[in-house]
């Protein structure tokens, strides 16, 4: 046997888990278990109207721009910007 196959942390870990491969797919996708049937159907999630976002907002306890913001990648509409901050004029101060 070789060293690597000696070592008790090879000798530990089930054979696949020591391809590269495998290694690199385990960390693509995280943790956890993978079912696929070739039955299934996928779906994906529509767009989050406003008043959506209403709702969860209210649900949340937080203001509809916080909600928009944590959910901007998914609103069906263009949220209202945001109110900009009042500079101070410009000048000399008397």
């Amino acid at each position: 046997m070789s060293e690597r196959e000696d070592s008790p942390s090879a000798a530990s870990l089930p054979s696949r888990l020591s391809y590269p491969t495998t290694s690199a797919i385990a960390g693509w996708f995280g943790s956890g278990i993978y079912i696929q049937h070739p039955d299934a159907r996928y779906f994906s999630v529509g767009r989050v109207a406003r008043d959506q976002v209403e709702d969860y907002a209210a649900r949340k306890g937080v203001d509809l721009a916080e909600a928009e913001r944590w959910l901007s990648p998914n609103l069906a509409y263009e949220p209202a910007p945001a109110p900009r901050a009042v500079d101070p004029p410009v000048g000399r101060v008397s």
